[in-house]
């Protein structure tokens, strides 16, 4: 890990499960947990609470990634989730000369399929906005050799 490698390293993640205490008790590694979304927002229609929700998730993410944490030499953003984390990472890395380098793990566009179709518009999207952010990363690495091939011949991302 870059901890036990000396790096610092500041955790910035989804709450919802516990971070592993090899995580918590690590003098490294500083955890920053966005909190839960306003449960109202689930009254909406379907289409509208996607909006509200990417829309909060990116102003709670630039806060943190911006305003809140001091500026780092690489920002490493796990794939998925994609929407809206790989957008605000980018603007964020330009914005202070940060690396930015995708950790790809899966395709958000592919998890999001599950839950509607591979020809809903909002996947549709979700594939053209996961490709574009993509290819505009500094560095990217892969979990598996099949991604990074995966990646390498329909992307043009090389891993």
């Amino acid at each position: 890990s870059l901890s036990r490698a000396g790096f610092n390293v500041d955790v910035v993640a989804y709450g919802g499960s516990e971070p592993h205490s090899s995580v918590k008790e690590n003098p490294k590694i500083s955890l920053s947990l966005l909190g839960p979304l306003p449960s109202v927002i689930n009254r909406l229609p379907r289409l509208l609470v996607y909006f509200v929700k990417v829309a909060l998730q990116c102003l709670q993410l630039f806060y943190r990634l911006y305003i809140r944490l001091p500026r780092a030499s690489h920002l490493l953003l796990q794939n998925p989730p994609a929407i809206p984390t790989m957008a605000v990472a980018w603007l964020v890395c330009r914005l202070r000369g940060t690396e930015f380098v995708v950790d790809w793990h899966n395709y958000g566009h592919t998890i999001l399929s599950m839950a509607l179709s591979k020809r809903h518009p909002l996947v549709r999207f979700a594939d053209w906005y996961e490709r574009f952010f993509g290819r505009m990363a500094d560095s990217a690495v892969c979990v598996t050799n099949a991604m990074r091939e995966d990646l390498k011949e329909n992307w043009g991302v090389h891993a």
